[in-house]
């Protein structure tokens, strides 16, 4: 799944001062017969049981709804519902707490060094585009920051984008983060 990079500014536009909000995804609402945006909305996404919903900066109430085996759903709107996961970029969030993850491509594959701040939501957007089983390795609490960090430490397994080889450099660390 694509990301788009999302900064203060684009929320503080659409939503006004949003202090201390950092969105999980970027929700468009498309127009059932004309595929024009309707509305869209950058969202938290928090799950309570089996449904995920998503909140807009300064609203207590969800505005989205995702169900199990679902797609999301918009409860003011009906329309196609496009999702993009987005990147909070901002100087003063970099270190915004989340997890560095390390996902494996089947039993033998090169390995995604990436970061989220939900990695189970992370690792099943991934499974969506990629034909071979994946598999989370590990995971180390961590930020943005950290991320880059374990890109330049593996650099000379780097393959494209955020994938690395399986070198035994790579291999033995992740091993040593063992996630059951």
């Amino acid at each position: 799944m694509p990301r788009k990079v999302v900064t203060p500014e684009d929320l503080a536009i659409k939503y006004g001062p949003c202090e201390g909000f950092v969105p999980d995804v970027l929700i468009e609402v498309m127009e059932p017969h004309t595929k024009k945006r309707r509305r869209f909305d950058y969202i938290r996404v928090e799950k309570d049981g089996d449904f995920s919903y998503g909140y807009t900066p300064n609203e207590s109430d969800p505005l989205y709804a995702l169900p199990p085996r679902g797609s999301w759903q918009c409860f003011e709107c009906h329309g196609k519902v496009r999702v993009t996961e987005v990147s909070y970029r901002a100087l003063h969030v970099k270190d915004v707490p989340g997890f560095v993850y390390f996902i494996q491509s089947g039993e033998t594959g090169p390995f995604k060094i990436g970061w989220s701040q939900n990695v189970e939501r992370r690792l099943a957007e991934l499974q969506v585009a990629n034909p071979s089983q994946l598999f989370l390795r590990g995971m180390v609490p961590g930020t943005m920051e950290s991320e880059q960090e374990f890109h330049r430490r593996f650099q000379e397994a780097h393959v494209t984008g955020e994938w690395f080889q399986n070198s035994v450099e790579l291999r033995d660390f992740v091993e040593s983060l063992a996630v059951e």
